[in-house]
């Protein structure tokens, strides 16, 4: 397939599974196997299955994805912080792939044929910014080197 008819797939599939049962505070989770406290576990329905299952006698509820929040109410505060810890944990490897893949190229100077923009410049701003951030993550001080 190509990535045209993928990409149209997805969109199909994520507009149309758009809706989230909630029951008594927690979300169901996909083929009916419980419930979690975590939208990204949380099982997704059409509109038309989500409202077949909405009884408000029953705390049975519906809410689309996007009005969703992350971690339901009734989450379990260490479930949703281990959470956010991998989704953290993730993000700092993908930047840490940029920046292997990004290489000296990240570096402008005479060595790699770059010439250095002003230190004022939005980029060396952005540059410097995500280096901080990198840097904190990996542990280390945002100020090192000042």
């Amino acid at each position: 397939m190509t990535s045209e008819v993928l990409s149209t797939e997805t969109k199909f599939t994520t507009e149309h599974r758009a809706w989230l049962v909630v029951k008594r505070g927690l979300y169901y989770m996909p083929n009916d196997c419980g419930y979690t406290g975590i939208r990204d576990h949380a099982g997704r329905f059409t509109e038309a299955e989500a409202k077949a299952r909405e009884c408000i006698e029953s705390g049975v509820s519906v809410v689309r994805l996007t009005d969703a929040p992350e971690y339901s109410p009734r989450c379990f505060d260490d479930l949703a912080l281990a959470h956010t810890r991998q989704k953290l944990a993730e993000v700092v490897a993908a930047l840490e792939e940029c920046a292997r893949e990004i290489g000296e190229w990240s570096r402008p100077k005479s060595a790699n044929g770059m010439t250095m923009p002003r230190p004022d410049h939005p980029l060396m701003f952005a540059a410097r910014r995500a280096n901080e951030v990198l840097l904190k993550a990996r542990g280390g001080s945002s100020n090192e080197g000042e």
